[in-house]
C-alpha cells in the first residue's frame, strides 16, 4: 500500500496508525499535514471533547489521554461514570488496557458490581490482565482448591456451582466453547484467568513439566486449552514456548485447531517465531504439509521473517518446483506463500532470491508471474524503507 492509503486507513482503525506512527519519520509527518482529513492523526484532541464530544471524538480523548497521563484519563472516566449508558462504559472500559496497572484496580473493583453484565465482563477482563489484582488472587486460589498435582499427576475436583463472588469475578454460568460440561467450564474459566507465573509457583513445576502431567490426564484437553488461554492474556513467553513444544510433539491432534491454538500463535513474539518455525520446517520434509505447526506458522504469523529462516524456505520452495506435483494438484497454498514472503523477508536479500531458480522445473512454469511479482514486491518494500529511513 502507499502512504496516502496508509493514511487514509489509519483516520479509519486509530489502533492502526499506532503500528505504523514510529517508522514514518519526518517526510511522512510533512505528507500528513498537507490533508486535512489526515491531520487528526499529529493532533491533540479537543481538550472539551471528553465533556461536550460525539462518541468516536470522547473515545479519541480518551484513547490519547490514557497514553499521555494515564491516571488523568481514568479520573475524568469516573466524573462522568454514571452518566453514561451502559454500552458507553463497555467501550470507554476496554480504553483502559492502553497503560493498565495496579492504579486502576479500585475502580475495576467497582465495576464488577455494574448493573449490565457486559461492563462486569469487560472489568474482570481487564482485572485478570494485571498478576497482581486480587481478582486473580481470587481465581488463583480457587484453582489451587480443585486441582492438585501430584507425583506429575493430576487430581481435579470440578465445581459444583457459583458462589455470587465468582459471577462477579467473570465466571459465566454457560459457556458453549467448553464442551467437557458445565462443571468443566466453571473450572476451565477460572484457570483461563490465572497468570501461568501463579501456575509454576503452586505446583512448583517449569512449564514442560505440568503441561506433560495436564495431558496424561483425563481432563487433558480443557486443561492445556485454558491454560493457553491463560498464555495468550498475559504473554509469558516461557510458555508459549513450552505449548509450541508441545504442539510439536503432538502435531495433528484436534486441540491445535481450535481457536485458542490460533490465538497462541498471534501472541508468539517475533524472535520465537523465527526460532520455532525454522525447527518446525525442519521436522517435515515438505513445506506445506497439511495439519503440520510450520504451515500454520508460515501461513498465520505476521511477524517479518529472520534471514535465516527466509533462505530455508527459499531452498525447501525451490526444491518444491523442481518436481512440481504438489503445485498440479494444489498451488493456491504456495502462490499464497511467496506474496507472504515478498512482505515478510529482509527486502536486502533480493539478489540472493532473484538468483537460482531453474526456469525449466515443471513448478516454475505454474509460478513464474507469482515469483516475479513477489520479487517486485521486494523491490518495492526495499525502496520505501529507505526513503522511510531518510525522511
Amino acid at each position: 500500500a502507499s502512504l496516502p492509503e496508509l493514511f487514509d486507513r489509519c483516520r479509519e482503525a486509530p489502533e492502526f496508525w499506532e503500528k505504523i506512527k514510529p517508522a514514518i519519520g519526518r517526510r511522512g509527518e510533512w505528507l500528513i499535514r498537507q490533508n486535512p482529513f489526515w491531520r487528526p492523526l499529529l493532533a491533540e484532541p479537543d481538550p472539551d471533547a471528553w465533556m461536550t464530544g460525539r462518541t468516536e471524538e470522547r473515545l479519541t480523548w480518551l484513547r490519547f489521554w490514557r497514553k499521555k497521563d494515564p491516571d488523568f484519563a481514568r479520573e475524568n472516566l469516573i466524573v462522568t461514570w454514571h452518566t453514561e449508558s451502559p454500552e458507553k462504559r463497555a467501550q470507554f472500559l476496554n480504553l483502559l488496557r492502553i497503560n493498565l496497572s495496579l492504579r486502576d484496580e479500585p475502580f475495576l473493583e467497582d465495576c464488577l458490581y455494574d448493573a449490565r453484565k457486559p461492563v462486569r465482563l469487560a472489568a474482570a477482563e481487564l482485572l485478570a490482565l494485571l498478576p497482581d489484582s486480587a481478582l486473580s488472587a481470587r481465581m488463583t486460589a480457587r484453582v489451587k482448591m480443585y486441582l492438585k498435582v501430584k507425583g506429575g499427576k493430576i487430581e481435579l475436583d470440578l465445581p459444583e456451582e457459583l458462589d455470587e463472588t465468582a459471577l462477579r469475578d467473570g465466571i459465566q454460568g454457560k459457556m458453549k466453547s467448553y464442551r467437557a460440561g458445565l462443571r468443566a467450564g466453571y473450572f476451565g474459566q477460572m484457570l483461563a484467568k490465572v497468570p501461568p507465573a501463579r501456575l509454576e509457583e503452586i505446583y512448583q513445576s517449569a512449564p514442560a513439566d505440568l503441561l506433560r502431567a495436564f495431558a496424561k490426564s483425563d481432563w487433558g484437553d480443557l486443561l492445556i486449552e485454558s491454560v493457553i488461554q491463560a498464555v495468550v492474556m498475559h504473554k509469558t513467553e516461557r510458555w508459549i514456548e513450552a505449548l509450541l513444544d508441545y504442539w510439536l510433539q503432538t502435531e495433528g491432534a484436534p486441540l491445535w485447531k481450535s481457536d485458542a491454538a490460533t490465538r497462541l500463535l498471534e501472541a508468539m513474539p517475533a524472535p520465537l517465531f523465527n526460532t520455532m518455525t525454522i525447527r518446525a520446517i525442519s521436522k517435515t520434509e515438505g513445506l506445506l504439509s497439511p495439519g503440520r505447526l510450520a504451515t500454520q506458522l508460515l501461513q498465520t504469523s505476521p511477524h517479518e521473517w529472520s534471514d535465516e529462516l527466509t533462505l530455508l524456505v527459499f531452498r525447501r520452495f525451490r526444491a518444491i518446483l523442481e518436481d512440481g506435483a504438489l503445485l498440479r494438484w494444489n498451488d493456491k497454498p504456495y502462490r499464497a506463500l511467496l506474496e507472504t514472503l515478498s512482505y515478510r523477508a529482509n527486502p536486502a536479500l533480493y539478489d540472493v532470491l532473484k538468483s537460482g531458480w531453474n526456469i525449466h522445473a515443471p513448478g516454475f512454469v505454474l509460478l513464474e508471474t507469482d515469483i516475479e511479482q513477489a520479487l517486485r514486491t521486494l523491490v518495492f518494500r526495499g525502496k520505501m524503507i529507505a526513503e522511510l529511513e531518510t525522511g
